[in-house]
Parts: structure tokens; sequence; C-alpha cells
């Protein structure tokens, strides 16, 4: 229980569940209604809750929204990526448009090549790479295809050279195809284009982008976070086989006396040395019995 809390340990984690926004209902909501519920949300949680549940839509249930309704949603998918191009807005943009998933596609593949902002269109590749599958992959060749600028079409060559990457949602909710899916549509659909386009191309800026890319398809990135594991504890060592099966090191003799061990390191390092306190306890006394033996002859003499 906290400092000044009347409730109990087992209460607590209840109440501050309570005091978080209550999350809008999402099972057996139409389309439309998801849409109201998303557009009016008043806090982060909801909006997360309810892009999820309308990405979760099939392409079927999806197209029961009005033309009115769709013309809204594409406004607002666009009023997101847009803010993928800001530093401030980028974070919960890029987290709302993975909810949103395969219904955010087709804009960021258009807004990708659009607009020329460096931020917005590496975020619009890492979410597409995140999120593709072949009918993405598809949709973005045939979009890079038709593109006249060489910015454009550069982006989307850069783009199509990603897709072999592996990448982690910020949303648990969301992962990305397996790596043999991955490899099938690189391979498949990817690659053929790049090398196609490769004879065609005239631009000597997008020539290189396409060698980049093709490289890049046979050396993909893995940027997902490496967990990796701690040293074992010496309890754990202990329950481990594998730590009992190895060789233990050599323990330290339990007595001064040298043991063969310790004088077979002494010779490879050098003789041993000797020992200093000894030498200097003996040397103290014959000088104190030589003081003494001469001081008794001295008073010897001088009697006589």
């Amino acid at each position: 229980m906290t400092a000044g809390s009347s409730l109990s340990a087992a209460e607590e984690p209840a109440a501050k569940t309570a005091l978080l926004p209550a999350l809008p209902p999402t099972v057996g909501q139409s389309p439309a209604e998801l849409l109201k519920s998303f557009v009016h949300a008043s806090n982060r949680r909801q909006l997360v809750t309810l892009a999820i549940a309308l990405g979760n839509l099939d392409e079927k249930r999806f197209a029961e929204l009005p033309e009115e309704d769709s013309k809204q949603f594409k406004a607002l998918v666009n009023r997101l990526v847009l803010q993928l191009g800001d530093f401030k807005t980028q974070g919960e943009a890029r987290e709302l448009l993975e909810g949103l998933w395969h219904r955010a596609a087709s804009e960021l593949i258009l807004h990708g090549s659009e607009v020329e902002n460096g931020i917005l269109r590496d975020n619009a590749a890492k979410l597409l790479c995140l999120m593709q599958d072949e009918r993405i992959v598809r949709e973005l060749v045939e979009h890079v295809r038709k593109l006249q600028s060489p910015a454009e079409r550069g982006w989307g060559v850069f783009a199509l050279g990603t897709l072999r990457d592996r990448r982690r949602a910020s949303l648990p909710q969301r992962q990305q195809i397996d790596e043999r899916e991955q490899t099938r549509l690189a391979n498949d659909i990817v690659r053929p284009f790049l090398e196609s386009l490769q004879q065609s191309e005239s631009d000597a800026g997008v020539l290189k982008i396409i060698n980049f890319s093709l490289t890049r398809l046979d050396a993909p990135l893995d940027t997902r976070p490496q967990i990796v594991a701690p040293a074992p504890t010496p309890v754990a060592a202990k329950n481990d086989p594998a730590a009992q099966d190895a060789p233990s090191a050599p323990s330290a003799p339990t007595s001064d006396r040298p043991t063969e061990t310790s004088a077979t390191t002494q010779n490879e390092h050098g003789p041993a040395a000797p020992n200093s306190a000894g030498s200097v306890t003996w040397l103290g006394l014959v000088v104190l019995a030589l003081a003494v033996f001469g001081g008794i002859v001295w008073r010897t003499m001088h009697r006589q």
C-alpha cells in the first residue's frame, strides 16, 4: 500500500485502472460507428484502441462505409501521414497508423513519394516494410512504375529495397510477416521489377538507388532490439548441467607449504624471491651479538 492510502495492496491495481480513461466499445460496432468514435475520441488510449479495431476490419466490412465516411476516413489518414514529417507529432502518428495497419498503406505510398520531407519519407518506408503483404508490395511496385519524377521514383525504389528488413511494431497487436514470406515477395515481385527498371532508367541518381536497393535485398537490416542474455549467477551455474560438466578452475592451495603447481609456476616466471622478512631478522640478531661482544672486549681492555 502506498503512503497515505487507505486501499489494500490488492485493491490498488484496480483503483489505478479505474483512473484510466474508459475504453470505447469495439465489439459488434459497425465500421461507421467505429469511425465516429475514432473522430470524437478524447485521449490517446481510446484512439489507439479504435485504430486497431478499424485496422482489423477486412476488405468486405470496410467497404460498408458510406461514401462520405470513406472520404472522412481518408482525410484522417492523410493528416496522420503528414504528421510523420514532424518530430513533435511523428511518434503518436506512427502508433495510430500501426493500429490502422493495411487501411493506411495506400496513403503511405502516395504521400511517401509526393511529399518532399525526409522524415516523412523515412517513416513511411519503415511502416510499409512493417505492414507489407503481397497486395501492398504489388501496389507499391505499380505506383513506382507510373511515377514520372526521378525524386519520387527514387523514394519508391528505396522503399522497395527495404522490404526484407526485420522490424518490430510499437503495438504488440501488430506483427510483421515472417522472413520466408518476405523473401518470397522480394524474389518474386521486387527484384524482377528493380532489375527491369535498372535496364530502362536514365536518371543517374535513381540508378544509384536501384543498385543500393538490390544490394539491400541481399543483406537486409534487422532493426529489432536485441536481447542479450545475462551471465549465469553462481546458483544458476550450479543448477545448469552444462556448467557442471565444464572443467573447474584449479583451487588455491590450502596451506602455506608450496605445492608442485606453485613451484612450476615460479619456474615459469623466474626464480622465487628470497624471504626478505626472515633475512632482516637474522641480520639484526647478528649485528646485536657483535655489538654486545665488542662492548665486553672494550671494557676488559680498559680495566687492564
